[in-house]
């Protein structure tokens, strides 16, 4: 995304613009666009910075981190940065927003905050079905642990 610096009026300039995210290289493995990625800023010439406060919004498809299956979310934030004047009249602010938009991303996705995950044992994803593993029983190591919690209660 670049903007004319030549073209900002004293009481700022209105942008609103969409990007397309494979462009931009926003797509990972655990997360793909399916919507373009929506921008709308303002910016303001001061003095010899430009300010640029803006919105982003988009679709996109994670891998939920806990079973596995995609799922659709969107993902939106704010941000603002200052440029200062530089000898070129125009600003290329495209890496600036990719970055804010990768920071958007939560560290793991999930499909949904009761989302079971999968069986351990076997692999069955919990939330379609039970899959009928044995629970599994505590580490033998940590008993003396459990034993003297147990006394410190009594």
């Amino acid at each position: 995304m670049k903007i004319n610096i030549s073209q900002i009026p004293p009481e700022g300039l209105e942008i609103e613009q969409e990007e397309d995210a494979t462009l931009l290289e926003l797509g990972t493995a655990e997360a793909s666009f399916v919507s373009p990625l929506k921008i709308s800023c303002k910016a303001n010439n001061i003095g010899n910075i430009i300010n640029l406060k803006g919105l982003f919004r988009a679709k996109v498809e994670f891998i939920c981190s806990r079973c596995n299956e995609k799922f659709l979310s969107e993902i939106k934030g704010k941000f603002e940065r200052n440029y200062p004047l530089a000898k070129e009249d125009t600003l290329d602010i495209t890496g600036d927003i990719a970055e804010e938009v990768v920071l958007a991303y939560s560290p793991m996705p999930l499909c949904g905050k009761n989302c079971k995950g999968l069986c351990p044992r076997c692999g069955q994803n919990l939330n379609k079905a039970n899959c009928g593993c044995k629970a599994e029983k505590s580490d033998g190591r940590l008993n003396k642990l459990k034993e003297w919690k147990n006394k410190k209660r009594g």
